[in-house]
């Protein structure tokens, strides 16, 4: 009946877009994917998995970022966003957008979409696991310490980068009892 076929043009809908071929195929759901059904309270461990980083590192970031809370909507005075203050330039950087080649209305209006999509919480969650990975494979050696300095800037970075280590430490400590 109508319960039938509304469950076939569902799932046509389904194969059409992908969703079961990517799931059947063992192919890995996005980092946001994994976590948008979850509180974004909870989302750091799943990100860290779903990077590699070691456990804790994302809460420890954006303690050092934005303090205790999960503040979506930071803005920092450079330009940064959300709770782990990343900026627009870098994801445009990330996803390979040539702003160099662009009109300065162009460059603004893509940063402007940039910055509304890192005041999501779990979007912003997914591209700071990003950027730490992508730091410590690419530009790191893979070296934490020196993907935690590259990720912020500053005179601040040494203190920074130390008491993310000692917040990292005291984690593994009290998950090794």
């Amino acid at each position: 009946g109508r319960l039938g076929i509304s469950l076939i043009v569902m799932v046509l809908g389904a194969v059409a877009a992908g969703v079961f071929s990517r799931v059947a195929h063992g192919a890995t759901l996005t980092c946001y994917q994994k976590i948008e059904r979850v509180p974004l309270r909870e989302s750091a461990p799943i990100v860290e998995l779903h990077f590699g980083l070691p456990a804790g590192l994302l809460d420890a970031i954006r303690f050092e970022e934005t303090g205790e809370t999960w503040n979506v909507r930071a803005l920092g005075t450079q330009g940064e966003v959300g709770p782990y203050q990343i900026m627009p330039a870098t994801v445009a950087e990330i996803k390979s957008i040539k702003l160099h080649l662009m009109s300065d209305a162009a460059v603004k209006m893509l940063l402007n979409r940039i910055e509304r999509e890192l005041y999501d919480g779990r979007a912003n969650t997914c591209w700071a696991g990003r950027i730490l990975r992508d730091l410590r494979d690419k530009a790191c050696n893979g070296n934490i310490a020196c993907a935690i300095a590259g990720f912020t800037a500053g005179g601040r970075k040494a203190r920074y980068t130390g008491r993310v280590l000692k917040w990292l430490t005291e984690v593994e400590t009290a998950s090794a009892r």
